[in-house]
């Protein structure tokens, strides 16, 4: 179920996302690692394990 109201939220409160998760798919294995965030930014990468294309976003 979606919120009706956009949720207000600063970086800040994602913290909690910092490190390197790993988990699988119906493809194999995925691993993401999200940064600690700084100057109102936090940042992730995706990599899929034998697949040479990384993700990165922030």
């Amino acid at each position: 179920m979606h919120p009706i109201a956009p949720i207000c939220a600063a970086v800040d409160d994602m913290a909690w996302l910092a490190g390197r998760w790993l988990g699988e798919d119906a493809t194999g294995r995925l691993e993401e690692t999200w940064s600690e965030p700084h100057a109102g930014m936090i940042l992730d990468t995706l990599h899929v394990p034998g697949d040479e294309f990384r993700y990165s976003r922030g």
